[in-house]
C-alpha cells in the first residue's frame, strides 16, 4: 500500500448488537474508538456517538475517504440504523462505502486460530453462525439451529460471540469459548478488513463514489423478520 493511502481516513461503524461499536483510523492507526450496550436503540444515540469519536481523535467529518459498516447479521433494527447512518454520511460527503459481516468482525478478534466459529443468538432457537480459518471465510454465513451447526464443525474450533452461552450445552464438545472480552465485534477490524480486499496493495485505491453503489448496499438478515413472518401468514389466511 502506497503512502498517500496509509494515512486515508475511514470512520467505521457497527450496531448489529446491544454493544455497539465505532472507530476512527488509518490503516496504520486506531485515532479513537468507542463501545457501547445501549439500552434501547441505537437511532437514540448514534449521531451523538459519532459526534464524540471525531472530537476525541480531533478531526472533522469533512476529513474522511470513506466509510465502513456492518451490514449483518444481528438486530434488524440495529442493522438498519447503522446502514442508513452510513449511508447518509456517504452520500452527503460523496464517499464510498465499505459493507462486512457482523461475523466476519467477530473472527478477526481471533485472526490467528486455525477455526473459529463467530456465533450470536438469533433468538427462536437459531443462531447465526459462520466458520472461518486463519480469518478466512471457510464455511459462509447462515441462520441454523444448533443442532445444525454441528454439522459444519470438522475440528475443534473457538466459539465467540453471544449465542455460544444459551447453547453450550449443545457446543461444548466441539469447541472451547473465547474469553468474554471478545464476544462483541469490534469496529476497528474494518479497518484490516478494508486493507485485505486489496489484492495488490501497491495499486490500492478507494472506489469512486456512486449513488447507485450506495442503494445496492442492503442489510444481511439470513431470514425472515418477524414482521414479515406475520404479514405471510396473514396473507395466505387471505387465499
Amino acid at each position: 500500500m502506497n503512502s498517500s493511502h496509509i494515512e486515508s481516513l475511514i470512520l467505521c461503524i457497527d450496531t448489529s448488537s446491544p454493544t455497539g461499536s465505532l472507530a476512527l483510523g488509518t490503516f496504520g492507526r486506531i485515532l479513537a474508538e468507542l463501545t457501547v450496550d445501549v439500552t434501547t436503540t441505537h437511532s437514540e444515540s448514534l449521531l451523538s456517538h459519532i459526534d464524540f469519536l471525531f472530537k476525541a481523535a480531533r478531526k472533522n467529518l469533512s476529513e474522511i475517504d470513506a466509510v465502513a459498516v456492518t451490514s449483518g447479521p444481528g438486530s434488524f433494527t440495529g442493522i438498519r440504523i447503522g446502514l442508513a447512518t452510513a449511508k447518509g454520511i456517504c452520500y452527503a460527503q460523496k464517499k464510498p462505502l465499505f459493507t462486512f459481516s457482523s461475523l466476519q468482525l467477530l473472527a478477526q478478534n481471533l485472526p490467528f486460530e486455525s477455526s473459529v466459529c463467530p456465533i450470536l443468538n438469533a433468538q427462536k432457537n437459531e443462531i447465526y453462525a459462520a466458520i472461518y480459518q486463519y480469518g478466512r471465510e471457510s464455511v459462509a454465513p447462515m441462520a441454523v439451529s444448533p443442532d445444525k451447526l454441528t454439522e459444519f464443525i470438522k475440528e475443534p474450533c473457538v466459539f465467540v460471540g453471544s449465542g455460544f452461552t444459551p447453547y453450550h450445552h449443545i457446543l461444548r464438545h466441539l469447541g472451547i469459548a473465547a474469553p468474554p472480552h471478545l464476544n462483541a465485534p469490534r469496529a476497528a477490524a474494518m479497518l484490516t478488513l478494508i486493507a485485505q480486499t486489496q489484492s495488490d496493495s501497491d495499486n490500492f485505491s478507494f472506489p469512486p463514489f456512486s449513488a447507485e453503489n450506495l442503494a445496492a448496499a442492503h442489510p444481511l438478515y439470513l431470514r425472515k423478520s418477524e414482521a414479515e413472518v406475520q404479514w405471510e401468514k396473514r396473507k395466505n389466511k387471505m387465499k
